[in-house]
């Protein structure tokens, strides 16, 4: 959230395409190798 303006049509924007992320990307078996974030930030891979 820092990291973003103080607008809240960006953050709706952003939430949407997290969940979104989560829905389609990050299942019980996540599918990593689809996924736009793959990267330090992802828990999965690290864990």
């Amino acid at each position: 959230m820092d990291n973003l303006d103080a607008n809240v049509k960006l953050f709706n924007e952003y939430h949407a395409l997290l969940v979104t992320l989560g829905k389609n990307i990050c299942k019980t078996r996540p599918q990593c190798g689809q996924c736009p974030l793959n990267t330090d930030i992802c828990r999965h891979l690290h864990v």
